[in-house]
């Protein structure tokens, strides 16, 4: 079953066993997105940390953690992938679709670092509004890893069996990236199912 936790935080959807469903390759189904607006400005660094007993944010020893690994497995060798090869689109619509989204493009500023020791915070709702992880963000942009530790966090708390569906504005971007650089995700024995509203992305890891 899921983690305590979980089962806690949205019983609809973790509170029993693996669901039965017959018109879904998912068993749950969650989203992810990210809001700028929620900033903090330097100045307000002098207060002391707040620890919830119930808290939603990733630690930040686990995004540094995801940010390293990123970088380190795209340094290496990637995976060209052929042209017209599985469900993903082309190379090329997928260039065009990261240059038509400013969340897929990492490196355009969405909020000072100048100003803001944290730029936003990206959320992991599941389907019932129910918020179960969040990131906060300390980059100017959209960084991919913030997504995929929020991923690896939920992994977690899941049994093995259990699929993901996820629903992201830029989920071929992600599966792109994992894609590439396959030992991103792959070790963590879950299947997982992307849709960028668009167009469904249907995907097994493992």
């Amino acid at each position: 079953r899921p983690s305590e936790r979980l089962r806690r935080i949205c019983p609809l959807c973790f509170g029993g066993y693996r669901p039965g469903l017959k018109l879904s390759l998912a068993d749950i189904l969650v989203c992810i997105d990210a809001c700028f607006g929620q900033k903090r400005r330097k100045s307000s660094q002098t207060d002391g940390p707040l620890q919830h007993s119930d808290g939603r944010f990733v630690p930040e020893s686990e995004i540094l953690a995801m940010e390293r690994e990123v970088a380190s497995k795209r340094q290496g060798p990637g995976k060209k992938r052929a042209r017209g090869a599985g469900p993903l689109p082309s190379e090329e619509v997928l260039d065009e679709c990261e240059q038509s989204f400013i969340a897929a493009q990492e490196k355009v500023v969405k909020a000072s670092k100048n100003y803001y020791a944290d730029t936003g915070l990206m959320a992991l709702l599941c389907r019932h509004d129910r918020v179960l992880w969040i990131a906060n963000m300390t980059s100017p942009g959209e960084r991919q890893h913030y997504a995929l530790v929020l991923l690896r966090q939920l992994a977690k708390e899941l049994p093995e069996s259990w699929r993901i569906g996820l629903l992201y504005d830029i989920a071929c971007q992600i599966r792109r990236s994992i894609e590439k650089v396959r030992h991103l995700c792959c070790h963590w024995g879950k299947s997982l199912m992307l849709d960028s509203g668009t167009y469904y992305l249907s995907w097994l890891i493992g």
